[in-house]
């Protein structure tokens, strides 16, 4: 019976229970109602008040401009009118005044009739108080599985026992954070810091919540308060860090990211955060050796190989760059990052159309990522789908309208496409951001060499030999404008320096060749053409000029061959067409 009896008054009580929380829930909602027709009738009478206070400014209130413009009707009407404003001024003002010190004063009393100051229910026994850190201490060790999701609902429980338990209030901002939600996550670290304004942890991952919203002067503001508590503490070092790289203060990144490894030299995220910046700084192989360091911790974390890879392919190994990529695929096959980073790799290694499986494999885990789409205009630009390609560079700079690269890029394929002019116009914008590119300078070279504009073109690719003086494409360009100018010797000189840095540059090779027959030397010319043709069967100005270079020695028959190669992959292209008519017509004699 006892037990029945037991179990029966249990029920009666969870009954109450039940009907308490109805009625509850019951006033919750009147009080809700309540709030609303107060908000309503204040937003009445700020309404009222703007009615008022715009009213006035139109009437009494003038700009200079629109004074002017009055004629002597309404200028007098106007004048009469603030005459008469002085009147009602005084009397406005009074009005308002004891209107509102009514309305203060009724507010007041209404403060004391419901006694609103003393709310004795609020108080917090010594047993909510325990059971708040009992569920503290549950949640925390939730957390510490990362069951992040149970440990909230731990955490809520805990607050509800006692809303100023800061530990509680802290610990459900970090779960938020590590669950991605930001925003939510500062929310509550600040009703931890409104308690505890010193409660280091929760400045610290408020710095860190800032930083992965892109706020990072912000996020280094909290992460200082952090420091001042404790200056050792290797990981606000780190998180300072972190967030002076994402400010392209790579130096200074390197320099709080030492402090950490003072403290603590064999944590893999610190190792790999000093890698990252030396990249930032083009030093890819020094980054290798502090990612490899990383990796000989933990060598199956997929950022760290990511990283490793990216080094790889600034470097040109992009073979080896894709055995690394390769290896944080398997460990996270979504991640568009490291999928991008092959596409990039493919490209570099010529293999376009496997570069775009990949980087659309990016673009469907995102597909408003800037760089992935600028990474598919690329690569249809080198497919020659030079229209396709702006479509993409055009949804990129949709997202970033100011990115050089995405305008130089946009530029480049205007250029394929014989829009010089057009290519010019986005080719500057690109130089606006960023004056002292190469790439770009001599991009608007090249638009200015096929406007005939040759002397202007050398300009600009000498802007860009002298930021890059041993840059075969620049040198082979300042050849190609001389070569039009018919200054062949000079032209020579400088492809032959392109041939210094380059031994294997066809387009070198091909001019070089090229201004040897139009100084007749066509023994000489023929071994450099034939030259540039063992490396590119397919490059059609040498077959071109090895067609010219028979031509101009009356060797029609020899002629047609290469003339008739060049039609075989542009069977379209005029000027081989008219040659190989003009080699027939003599062959016909």
């Amino acid at each position: 019976m006892k037990k029945v009896r037991i179990h029966n008054d249990h029920f009666d009580d969870v009954e109450k229970i039940n009907s308490l929380i109805g009625f509850n829930e019951s006033k919750n909602q009147e009080c809700d109602k309540l709030f609303d027709d107060i908000n309503k009738d204040q937003e009445n009478l700020n309404q009222s008040f703007t009615l008022l206070k715009n009213g006035i400014r139109q009437k009494y209130s003038l700009l200079k401009e629109r004074f002017l413009q009055l004629n002597s009707f309404q200028m007098n009407d106007y004048l009469n009118s603030t005459v008469k404003f002085v009147e009602y001024k005084q009397s406005i003002t009074k009005i308002i005044s004891d209107q509102t010190n009514k309305l203060i004063q009724t507010f007041n009393n209404l403060y004391q009739q419901l006694k609103l100051s003393s709310l004795n229910y609020y108080y917090i026994d010594e047993n909510s108080i325990k059971l708040s850190i009992e569920l503290f201490d549950k949640g925390f060790g939730l957390y510490e599985k990362d069951k992040y999701a149970e440990a909230i609902d731990i955490f809520d429980a805990s607050i509800q026992q006692n809303p100023n338990n800061h530990l509680s209030l802290w610990c459900k901002g970090l779960c938020l954070k590590q669950l991605n939600n930001y925003e939510d996550a500062i929310t509550w670290v600040d009703k931890a810091l409104v308690i505890d304004p010193k409660h280091v942890y929760s400045l610290f991952v408020k710095g860190q919540c800032l930083r992965q919203l892109n706020k990072y002067e912000d996020a280094i503001t909290w992460v200082d308060k952090a420091l001042i508590i404790d200056p050792n503490d290797a990981d606000y070092l780190h998180e300072k860090g972190q967030c002076l790289r994402q400010l392209n203060k790579y130096e200074d990144a390197i320099t709080w990211v030492d402090k950490a490894l003072i403290i603590d030299p064999n944590d893999a995220d610190y190792l790999h955060e000093k890698g990252q910046c030396l990249r930032q700084l083009n030093k890819y192989e020094d980054a290798i050796t502090w990612v490899d360091k990383a990796l000989i911790i933990d060598p199956n974390d997929a950022d760290y190989l990511h990283e490793k890879g990216q080094c790889l392919r600034q470097l040109n190994k992009y073979e080896d760059a894709i055995t690394w990529v390769d290896k944080a695929l398997i460990i996270d096959p979504n991640d568009a990052d490291y999928l991008h980073e092959k596409g990039q790799c493919l490209r570099q290694l010529n293999k376009y159309e496997d570069a775009i499986t990949w980087v659309d494999k990016a673009l469907i885990i995102d597909p408003n990522d800037a760089d992935y789409l600028h990474e598919k205009g690329q690569c249809l630009r080198q497919l020659n789908k030079y229209e396709d390609a702006i479509t993409w560079v055009d949804k990129a700079l949709i997202i970033d309208p100011n990115d050089a690269d995405y305008l130089h890029e946009k530029g480049q394929c205007l250029r394929q496409l014989n829009k010089y002019e057009d290519a010019i116009t986005w080719v500057d914008k690109a130089l606006i951001i960023d004056p002292n590119d190469a790439d770009y300078l001599h991009e608007k070279g090249q638009c200015l060499r096929q406007l005939n504009k040759y002397e202007d073109a050398i300009t600009w690719v000498d802007k860009a030999l002298i930021i890059d003086p041993n840059d075969a494409d620049y040198l082979h360009e300042k050849g190609q404008c001389l070569r039009q100018l018919n200054k062949y010797e000079d032209a020579i000189t400088w492809v032959d320096k392109a041939l210094v840095t380059d031994p294997k540059h066809v387009y070198s090779l091909s001019d070089k060749g090229e201004c040897l027959r139009l100084l007749k030397k066509y023994n000489e010319s023929q071994q450099f053409l034939d030259k540039a043709l063992s490396i590119n069967p397919q490059h059609t100005f040498s077959l071109q000029a090895k067609g010219d270079c028979l031509r101009d020695q009356q060797k029609y028959k020899e002629a047609l061959i290469y003339y008739e190669k060049s039609l075989k992959i542009d069977q379209n292209d005029q000027y081989s067409n008219k040659q190989k008519e003009f080699c027939q017509k003599k062959l016909n004699q």
